[in-house]
C-alpha cells in the first residue's frame, strides 16, 4: 500500500496525461516510420525480382535455333530444366520466408531498443500508463498483421428504393430503335404481353369499324349459319370487316387491310370471336326460359327425367302442346327467346339491320331451336348439371342438330310456302309488340311527375 500512496502523492494526474500523450504519440510515429520502411524493403525486393525475372527471360530467348530444335526433337530433354524450374521456385519461398523472419526479428530489436531508452527517459513513476499505451498500440499492430484480406461493405445506410409506380421506360439501342415500327395502335399497359388481340387496343377509328364489323358477323352467323366452320368464320370475318369501311366510308382503313398482313390478322381476329359469343348469350337466354316454359321446377329426379326424355323425343319441345306434338314452331319460347336476343338492349333486329330479321329467317329459328336442345339435356340426368366442357352449345356437338331443323323448315317451306312465311311474321310481330310494350312502359315511367325543375335549379 505503501508504494502505491508514494505514486498518487508525487505525480499530479494532468502530467501523467501529457506523458501519455507524449508516449502514444511517440509511438504512433515509430510505427508509421516502420511501415515506410518495409514498404521501401518490399519494393527494393519487388523490383530486384522483376529484374532477375527478365533477365531469365531475356536468356530464354537468346536459345539458338539447334537447341530448340533438339528439345523438339527430344520431348524429355527438358525434364531436368522442369525440374531445375521447381527447385528455384521452392527455394526461393524458402528465402523469402527467411527473410520475413528476418526483417521481424529486426523489428522487434528495434522495439527493445526504444522501449528501454523511453523507460530511461521517462520518470519512473510513468512507467505503468506508457507500457499500457505500448501494449495497446502491438495489440492494434498485430491484429492488423494477422488479419486476412476482406472485403469491405459501406456503412452507410441501403438506397431507399423509390416509391413511385412509374417507372422509366428502358432505352433502346440505335439499331433497334431505327428498325423497330412504332404500332399505330399502342396495347395498354396491363395487356402488354397477352398475344390476344382485343377491342380496348384498339384506335378511335379502328374500333367503330370493328365494332360496325362485328354487328355484320352476328347478323350472318344469326339469319344465315349459325355453325360455321374454321375456313368460313376466316372468310367471314374478313369480308365483314371490308363491307364496315365501306359503310363507314373508312377507305384508309380498308387499304391498309389489304396491304398490311399484320394488321389485317388482328382485326380478322376480333371479329371471328363473333360466333361462339352469340351462341353463348343465346344459350344463357335459353337455359333462364325452359325451366318456365317447359315447367321443369319442382319435378322429382324420376319425373325430370322422363320429362327431359319426352321434350327430347324426335324433337317435340318445338311444338306448343309437345304431348301431342301440335304447333309446330309455335311454342311461346321462340317469340321469347328472338325478343330478348335480337330486339331488347339495341340488338340487330331493333338496328339499322332489322330488314335481315323480318320475317324471322328459317336459320335463326334453327339456331333457337338448338339452343333449347342444349339447355334441355342440361337435366338429362334428372339434376340441372352445368360444367366446363360438358354440354358446350358448339359446332362438334349441335351442329348436326341444327343442320337437321334446318333441313325439315325448308323442306316445309318448299311444302307450304304461305304457312312458314305467315309463321316466320308472327313470330317476329309478336316479339315486336312484347319488346315495344316494355319500352313504351318504361319510356312514359317518370318518377318526378309535375315536378318544378327550373324553380328548384334558382334555389
Amino acid at each position: 500500500m505503501a508504494p502505491a500512496t508514494r505514486y498518487r502523492s508525487s505525480t499530479s494526474l494532468p502530467a501523467l496525461q501529457a506523458h501519455a500523450l507524449h508516449a502514444r504519440s511517440a509511438l504512433k510515429n515509430a510505427a508509421k516510420k516502420r511501415k515506410r520502411t518495409l514498404e521501401e524493403e518490399e519494393n527494393a525486393e519487388a523490383a530486384r525480382q522483376e529484374m532477375e525475372w527478365q533477365s531469365s527471360q531475356a536468356r530464354n530467348s537468346a536459345l539458338d535455333r539447334d537447341e530448340l530444335d533438339e528439345i523438339l526433337d527430344d520431348p524429355d530433354a527438358d525434364e531436368g530444366d522442369e525440374d531445375e524450374d521447381i527447385d528455384h521456385l521452392v527455394l526461393g519461398h524458402t528465402n523469402t520466408q527467411k527473410r520475413g523472419r528476418r526483417i521481424e526479428e529486426q523489428e522487434h530489436d528495434r522495439d527493445q531498443e526504444r522501449e528501454e531508452q523511453e523507460q530511461s527517459d521517462c520518470p519512473q513513476n510513468d512507467v505503468l500508463p506508457v507500457k499500457e499505451a505500448r501494449r495497446s498500440v502491438k495489440r492494434l499492430k498485430s491484429n492488423f498483421e494477422a488479419s486476412s484480406p476482406a472485403i469491405l461493405t459501406s456503412k452507410l445506410p441501403r438506397a431507399r428504393l423509390s416509391t413511385s409506380r412509374s417507372h422509366p421506360a428502358p432505352t433502346l439501342p440505335r439499331s433497334a430503335a431505327a428498325v423497330t415500327p412504332i404500332p399505330s395502335t399502342p396495347p395498354r399497359s396491363s395487356h402488354q404481353h397477352s398475344t390476344k388481340p382485343r377491342m380496348s387496343d384498339q384506335t378511335p377509328t379502328s374500333r367503330a369499324v370493328v365494332k360496325t364489323a362485328n354487328s355484320i358477323f352476328r347478323v350472318y352467323v344469326a339469319t344465315d349459319n349459325g355453325f360455321p366452320t374454321e375456313d368460313e368464320i376466316a372468310a367471314h370475318s374478313r369480308a365483314s370487316f371490308k363491307r364496315a369501311c365501306k359503310e363507314l366510308k373508312r377507305t384508309e382503313i380498308l387499304g391498309r387491310f389489304e396491304e398490311d398482313p399484320a394488321y389485317a390478322a388482328i382485326q380478322a381476329k376480333i371479329v371471328a370471336t363473333r360466333p361462339s359469343q352469340i351462341r353463348g348469350e343465346l344459350k344463357s337466354k335459353v337455359q333462364s326460359a325452359v325451366v318456365g316454359h317447359y315447367e321443369l321446377h319442382g319435378l322429382s329426379k324420376s319425373k325430370l327425367e322422363a320429362r327431359i326424355a319426352g321434350l327430347l323425343h324426335e324433337h317435340a319441345y318445338v311444338f306448343r302442346n309437345p304431348d301431342k306434338r301440335e304447333g309446330f314452331f309455335r311454342h311461346p319460347i321462340f317469340t321469347d327467346i328472338f325478343g330478348a336476343q335480337w330486339l331488347r338492349k339495341r340488338g340487330e333486329a331493333a338496328g339499322e339491320y332489322a330488314a335481315a330479321f323480318n320475317p324471322v329467317p328459317l336459320p335463326t329459328l334453327a339456331l333457337i331451336a338448338t339452343a333449347i336442345e342444349c339447355a334441355l339435356r342440361d337435366y338429362v340426368k334428372g339434376y340441372k348439371e352445368i360444367r366446363r366442357g360438358v354440354n358446350e352449345f358448339s359446332g362438334d356437338s349441335y351442329r348436326g342438330s341444327y343442320d337437321s331443323h334446318l333441313c325439315t323448315l325448308r323442306r316445309q317451306e318448299q311444302k307450304h310456302p304461305q304457312l312458314i312465311l305467315k309463321l316466320r311474321q308472327e313470330i317476329f310481330q309478336v316479339a315486336y309488340d312484347s319488346i315495344g310494350d316494355f319500352e313504351e312502359l318504361e319510356e312514359t315511367t317518370d318518377y318526378l311527375g309535375e315536378f318544378d325543375l327550373e324553380a328548384d335549379m334558382m334555389l
